[in-house]
């Protein structure tokens, strides 16, 4: 088993991409897949300007209406893209997104 010395997170092998935001996020919640998962984010969406992220955000939220709409659940790694999407996003444009996507998750957790 392999640990990072600093935080001591569980490295899935030693290669595994592992900057010193790793570490910070790992202090704060102590789950290794949580961290992996906002790091795969960022590196998927860091280079993207705010427009963009808008347009994948609302492509995202119209996909999860779809869903809804058509009786299913929205996909769970959409609801966590938009999760966190809507927390890199700032200023007028994250709170319109995040109003339709707070609407669309309330739909998703009604019986």
């Amino acid at each position: 088993m392999l640990t990072c010395q600093q935080c001591g997170m569980v490295l899935k092998d030693p290669a595994e991409f592992h900057p010193f935001a790793a570490c910070l996020m790992f202090a704060g919640c102590k789950d290794g897949e949580t961290v992996r998962s906002n790091l795969a984010f960022v590196v998927e969406h860091g280079g993207k300007d705010t427009l963009a992220l808008v347009r994948d955000l609302n492509a995202l939220v119209v996909k999860a209406q779809e869903a809804l709409a058509a009786g299913m659940p929205p996909d769970a790694d959409d609801h966590e893209t938009i999760t966190n999407l809507c927390g890199v996003l700032d200023g007028p444009e994250q709170r319109e997104v995040q109003a339709r996507a707070n609407h669309a998750l309330l739909k998703e957790e009604k019986p």
